[in-house]
């Protein structure tokens, strides 16, 4: 497995991966910097913590979508374009073990991407000296590790699936549209519907527009919507590995 991890970090150096992935992270990083600038000087009672997550969670259902839609395709662009699974199939080389290993690596980019905005919520509460920000930019980066990998398997699977890698970018503009239009405002059932909205389904806090303005208080509901959400990670990757051993890609 870790050959094939290593082979992937190779095959990213011929090309520039990379590079898109990165400037989408740091726009939606300065994106939701304005936005605080913006809401902070507004009156809020309560540690205005809970406005820079929430600015945050709202960036990511719009950015983090397109990133690992792009992503995605990107690392098995190669394999289509090359015909390598025709060679893995008749070298007796497992399909599966490159998924996996193309999961595990795109993983550990978003756990690198998901230090950053860590470390970004520490940074600003410290500055801004907008309340204690350890515990729940604990609970954000756990939020947005366990939506992060179900989009991950997801988006590999269509990509190795399907030839065309254009669809399941197609899928992740439309999906980062409906996170712009929404701004985290869907029913909870929708939220949990659409894997491409579990970035807010699984944010720490929870806003609701009454009397004229928003009103923040924590998700009482997060722990077992991450529960749920690991529960169906575990069933998804049940599902695409009795797909993936059926695949004929040859």
């Amino acid at each position: 497995m870790l050959k094939y991890i290593y082979l992937e970090l190779l095959k990213t150096k011929r090309r520039r991966f990379f590079s898109p992935l990165i400037i989408f992270f740091v726009v939606g990083l300065l994106w939701s910097s304005v936005l605080f600038v913006k809401e902070y000087p507004l009156p809020y009672s309560g540690d205005k913590i809970v406005i820079l997550i929430n600015d945050l969670t709202i960036i990511n259902s719009m950015f983090s979508p397109l990133i690992i839609g792009i992503m995605c395709s990107n690392l098995f662009s190669l394999e289509h374009d090359n015909q390598t699974f025709k060679v893995l199939q008749t070298n007796g080389q497992s399909i599966e073990n490159l998924f996996y290993a193309k999961t595990i690596f795109a993983f550990l980019i978003i756990l690198i991407f998901g230090l950053f905005q860590f470390f970004y919520i520490n940074l600003i509460a410290i500055l801004f000296k907008i309340g204690d920000p350890i515990y729940l930019s604990f609970l954000y980066f756990i939020g947005y590790i366990i939506a992060s990998l179900f989009l991950i398997i997801l988006h590999l699977f269509i990509s190795l699936k399907i030839r065309k890698q254009s669809l399941g970018i197609i899928i992740s503009v439309i999906a980062s549209f409906v996170g712009l239009v929404s701004g985290g405002m869907l029913p909870l059932y929708l939220k949990f519907i659409i894997p491409w909205q579990y970035f807010s389904l699984l944010s720490p806090i929870h806003r609701e527009f009454k009397s004229n303005s928003f009103l923040y208080s924590i998700n009482k509901n997060f722990n077992i919507l991450v529960l749920c959400i690991f529960i169906l990670i575990i069933i998804e990757l049940i599902v695409i590995n009795r797909r993936i051993r059926r695949l004929n890609l040859c």
